[in-house]
């Protein structure tokens, strides 16, 4: 889908017809938009501005596609969008207000069940920054490293190092890959070269 300022530049831009179903669906979005946006200048407030749920509705909406996102951290609706950018921007909403972390107390709740999780499975004495915690909270959810959380491959507290080491030594692709990978002798495992790049890609790079 082009962006709607190329479309203009291009002179294929067409603006959405006006119709009843229209009206309703930028209604609807404006609304949920302005509850989100109620709620992330809570999180701002609260010294959690561009983190957890918020980080994710940001990684939506911040596109070229989109532009749906403001520099002060807020959801923006243009009447120049189309009836399925809308939707995008409703469904990336509702995946917001729905997530516990869109809300102070679900945050400290999630970080407390969290740095819980993590001391069982590292050490009790364990200390983690706010942004480790948040990290270590996506990960722990990320599909890609469950599949390494596995007695039979390499655990919560072994990848957690890998990634830390590969973090301060500046690792390439290659060497975090091998070093994982030789953990359990599957070197020739495909599924799990794909997840431990994206793993890379997503903690390390």
């Amino acid at each position: 889908m082009a962006s709607i300022r190329k479309a203009k530049k291009l002179g294929i831009y067409k603006a959405p017809k006006y119709t009843k179903d229209r009206a309703k669906l930028m209604a609807d979005t404006r609304k949920l938009v302005s509850d989100a946006n109620r709620r992330l200048k809570g999180l701002n407030e609260a010294g959690y501005k561009g983190t957890w749920a918020s980080k994710k509705l940001a990684e939506r909406l911040d596109t070229k596609v989109l532009n749906a996102w403001t520099k002060q951290g807020k959801i923006k609706v243009s009447k120049t969008l189309t009836n399925t950018q809308l939707k995008a921007i409703q469904k990336a909403t509702q995946q917001f207000m729905s997530s516990q972390t869109s809300k102070v107390s679900g945050i400290r709740k999630v970080k407390e069940s969290t740095l819980d999780s993590l001391r069982a499975t590292l050490s009790k004495d364990i200390e983690l920054d706010e942004m480790d915690v948040e990290t270590a909270y996506e990960m722990l959810s990320n599909k890609d490293f469950d599949y390494f959380n596995n007695a039979d491959r390499v655990g919560a507290s072994t990848m957690w190092a890998l990634i830390e080491d590969a973090k301060e030594y500046n690792q390439t692709e290659d060497t975090f890959i091998s070093r994982l990978l030789n953990m359990y002798d599957s070197s020739n495992d495909l599924d799990a070269i794909e997840r431990a790049k994206r793993l890379y890609d997503r903690y390390i790079l």
